[in-house]
């Protein structure tokens, strides 16, 4: 990430505002993601239903919003036209969490890099244990997003 944008006194003022109350803009930049593999997991995608998995086993997302193209026999994961939405396996270390957005056809998460035919091993990028500094539960704003978190379909 890149150095913080410069704002002035009044963007600045609603920006602590923002952060006291949780309304509005904050001044801290935070990346919202969600962690889909813990150290020691294995995660893949995808399988030939076009599901990621963990350990082996198919996950349900029903949080994805606008996934990435998968049409298994002309857009998977064997062939020529590979579907963007593949990926590892990836075998996550000590301290290593593998995040991923929701929106996952524009988000930039863990296996951006690793999207590509012939990625070289190190695409992965991963977070460590004191990268991750909350979980969200709720939204007030953006309005579209009032709510719960878990029952969000888009983001």
């Amino acid at each position: 990430m890149g150095p913080p944008p410069e704002r002035g006194a009044l963007r600045t003022g609603i920006g602590w505002f923002g952060e006291l109350t949780g309304i509005g803009p904050a001044n801290t930049e935070y990346l919202v993601k969600r962690v889909v593999g813990l150290p020691g997991d294995t995660v893949e995608c995808c399988d030939v239903s076009g599901q990621m998995t963990v350990n082996g086993a198919a996950v349900a997302e029903p949080y994805v919003f606008q996934d990435l193209a998968f049409n298994n026999g002309t857009t998977d994961c064997s062939t020529t036209a590979r579907s963007p939405r593949c990926f590892g396996p990836i075998l996550l270390g000590e301290d290593q969490y593998l995040l991923l957005g929701d929106h996952r056809s524009n988000s930039e998460d863990s296996v951006t890099a690793c999207r590509s035919v012939g990625s070289a091993a190190s695409c992965v990028k991963t977070a460590g244990r004191a990268d991750i500094i909350g979980r969200v539960d709720g939204f007030l704003f953006p309005f579209n997003k009032w709510g719960s978190a878990h029952s969000l379909t888009s983001g």
